[in-house]
């Protein structure tokens, strides 16, 4: 996108720190990191026109939503902003139909096709064996579905999704994920998506904005974010994965093969998994600190999976170094010793092989269930 997507500097009063925060991005699906009490929640209110104290400039696609100097602050529903909260917000009273319905009244306000969209929010987030029950009938997956399609229906120009899968448990985790994705490239809505959790930033975002204290400490594509020294403990803590994308070749009872997206070469991922079908479009997960390097591909190893990578940037964090290498479209993230790096020889464009067992895989497949 030429024009910004989002264009900011707002200054907002907190109690243990400001909010003091300029950044501009183009990208479509824009993530924003940081620990508890790094000014998300304050900056996703002030874009929302829910914080009157914020001063600043802000602009949403060319559109100004808030001027101090020319006084101007658009109220939170002049911004057409599709907002997910963490705790979804919904009608308890009402059927999922009606909670949908509701988002919608803003979209036929303001000329949308409100029906056409509501049969693709419904088919994309396979909501309508839910459509007649009761939102307390649902499960907290169901429940998210339908806070995003809510949010889907009311014909944002920017959706905005506040920790959309922290109040899940693992398991549902894995299954909504792939949900995010199918929004992400159906819709073409600009996203803007905060969380703590590393990986969701990985399979979702064009682009990271990384927080501490009300500032910004970091911006660029999310390996390079999170590589950096001020981010990488933090996304650590969280329990750091590398998020590639492959597709599946075979399945059987105990095992799946998956070929790694965008490789010049055939490089084939096996995983402890089953009941995936051929082709099947899938994301997987593997944590910085399960994989292995080498400057040759040694044999008689336990690890089963062996990808040819490039070396691209080394950073020092905390003693250690943290090695971007690059296979096909994909990037791991390695962590590395200090004397590692120095015994093999590790420079920019080197070949080697990173190796990590079956076992370290985790599988976000691209069918969603709930």
């Amino acid at each position: 996108m030429s024009t910004p997507v989002l264009d900011l500097s707002i200054q907002v009063e907190l109690d243990q720190f400001n909010l003091d925060l300029i950044f501009s991005s183009s990208k479509r699906t824009i993530g924003i990191f940081g620990p508890s009490g790094s000014g998300k929640t304050t900056l996703l209110e002030s874009l929302a026109g829910l914080r009157g104290e914020a001063k600043g400039k802000l602009v949403c696609l060319g559109e100004t939503w808030l001027d101090s100097s020319a006084n101007v602050a658009l109220k939170a529903e002049q911004r057409a902003i599709g907002y997910v909260p963490q705790d979804h917000l919904l009608f308890p009273h009402w059927n999922v139909r009606q909670n949908l319905e509701s988002g919608s009244k803003r979209a036929r306000q303001s000329g949308e096709d409100t029906e056409s969209v509501f049969s693709e929010v419904v088919q994309t987030l396979e909501l309508a064996p839910l459509l007649d029950r009761n939102i307390t009938e649902l499960s907290g997956g169901e429940r998210q579905r339908v806070s995003l399609g809510r949010a889907l229906c009311s014909g944002p120009k920017l959706l905005i999704l506040d920790e959309p899968l922290a109040s899940l448990d693992w398991k549902l985790r894995h299954r909504i994920l792939p949900y995010l994705v199918r929004i992400r490239d159906t819709f073409k809505i600009p996203l803007l998506i905060v969380s703590h959790n590393p990986a969701e930033l990985l399979a979702l975002c064009d682009e990271v904005v990384a927080l501490n204290r009300g500032k910004k400490v970091a911006q660029g594509t999310p390996t390079d974010v999170f590589s950096t020294p001020e981010v990488y403990a933090a996304a650590a803590d969280e329990g750091f994965e590398n998020i590639v994308r492959g597709e599946v070749v075979q399945s059987s009872n105990f095992e799946t093969q998956i070929r790694l997206e965008g490789s010049e070469t055939e490089q084939l991922i096996t995983v402890s998994a089953s009941h995936h079908t051929p082709g099947e479009k899938v994301l997987l997960g593997i944590r910085s600190q399960d994989v292995l390097l080498s400057n040759n591909r040694i044999q008689g190893v336990s690890a089963r999976n062996w990808i040819e990578a490039k070396t691209q940037k080394l950073s020092q964090v905390d003693g250690k170094q943290v090695l971007i290498a690059k296979a096909g479209r994909n990037e791991f993230l390695v962590e590395l010793t200090q004397d590692a790096v120095a015994e093999l020889k590790i420079a920019p464009e080197n070949r080697i092989w990173l190796f990590f067992k079956s076992s370290a895989v985790s599988v976000y497949s691209s069918t969603p269930s709930d």
